[in-house]
């Protein structure tokens, strides 16, 4: 992660926040003095955000890449894990959408997920976000944003992540 880290620093344009939720709720069975006591588990998720760049047909790693130039697609992986010992109920997870780069449509996948998008900086998340349009009689009617307003994609899984369990998400970006 640290030469990603770098890359970054490297690289201004790329800030990203990668957000993980999720709560507590799993259990374990410890003996104590001949008495069976139930204790609540605790998850501890750990997420890395990986990084890679489309050229010539090939995926190279960002941190190797060098600079990316516009119409590049850079493809990005949030692989989660939970190395506690509790379930982790509730669990999302998500990234900005990088300034400088524009969500390609439909390239946000995680199994058994639910992805949703945002267009205001994290404050609301839609699985397909409306903006009003002005009508030609002066009339607005709710219409799809465009991809290129996306600010956030979020993944929210309704399954517990299980403790030893992970869990994996991806999308892509084009650079402007």
């Amino acid at each position: 992660m640290t030469k990603l880290k770098r890359t970054f620093r490297a690289l201004p344009l790329w800030a990203l926040i990668l957000v993980a939720a999720g709560s507590a709720a799993g259990a374990m069975t410890v003996a104590r003095n001949g008495v069976v006591v139930r204790e609540a588990g605790r998850p501890e998720v750990k997420v890395t955000l990986a990084g890679t760049i489309e050229r010539g047909g090939k995926l190279f790693a960002l941190d190797k890449a060098g600079a990316v130039n516009p119409g590049e697609i850079l493809h990005w992986d949030i692989a989660s894990a939970n190395e506690g010992d509790g379930s982790a109920h509730g669990y999302k997870t998500g990234s900005r959408i990088p300034e400088g780069t524009i969500f390609v449509a439909g390239s946000a996948h995680a199994e058994n997920a639910a992805v949703t998008y945002s267009i205001d900086k994290g404050q609301t998340f839609s699985s397909l976000p409306l903006v009003e349009e002005k009508q030609p009689d002066g009339s607005t009617k709710q219409v799809p944003a465009p991809v290129s307003m996306y600010t956030e994609v979020r993944y929210e899984w309704n399954d517990a992540l299980a403790a030893g369990g992970k869990l994996s998400a991806s999308y892509k970006v084009r650079v402007k």
